[in-house]
């Protein structure tokens, strides 16, 4: 089955969002891992998620627009809070640490 064009304009836009930020941006935001996100993708890993944000290479089109659905899914979701001496996760490890 091939891409449709929808697919191929959702490819597009995650290359935008690769190139400047906005795809970590908004999978920190959550406070989602790599690893969760490549959980959901069948096929793709971390690895391969850190190397399309660091711009080490570019996603097949299949691939992008399955992480840009991903995306505009998370980018629904409320900002978790950020805790300074935790990272993004903060928050929910400092819950831990109580």
């Amino acid at each position: 089955m091939g891409i449709t064009e929808r697919d191929r304009d959702r490819a597009a836009e995650l290359r935008a969002w690769l190139t400047d930020g906005t795809a970590r941006e908004i999978r920190e935001r959550c406070g989602w891992s790599r690893e969760m996100c490549a959980g959901l993708l069948d096929g793709v890993t971390a690895a391969t998620i850190m190397k399309w944000e660091l711009g080490r290479s570019v996603p097949y089109a299949k691939n992008a627009a399955r992480y840009h659905r991903l995306l505009s899914d998370l980018r629904k979701l409320p900002e978790v809070p950020r805790n300074p001496s935790f990272g993004n996760r903060g928050a929910q490890r400092a819950e831990v640490e109580r």
